[in-house]
């Protein structure tokens, strides 16, 4: 269970970083970080993507022309 909450959450923390223009961690160092570490730095990347997705919704026009 350990093991695959891990990496469910090092696949997540990818994936947001794409999202919002990063590059992915190198998987050597977030497999290197324990449970808790993932977590604050999931957390981290969960607010910057709410923000970044806001931020893109904010600069979109509301209508067409």
């Amino acid at each position: 269970m350990y093991e695959q909450e891990r990496g469910e959450m090092i696949r997540a923390i990818n994936e947001m970083r794409k999202e919002v223009g990063l590059e992915p961690f190198p998987l050597e160092q977030l497999e290197s970080m324990d449970l808790e570490e993932l977590r604050k730095l999931y957390s981290r990347y969960f607010e910057l993507r709410k923000d970044f997705r806001k931020k893109s919704k904010e600069e979109k026009p509301m209508f067409r022309l």
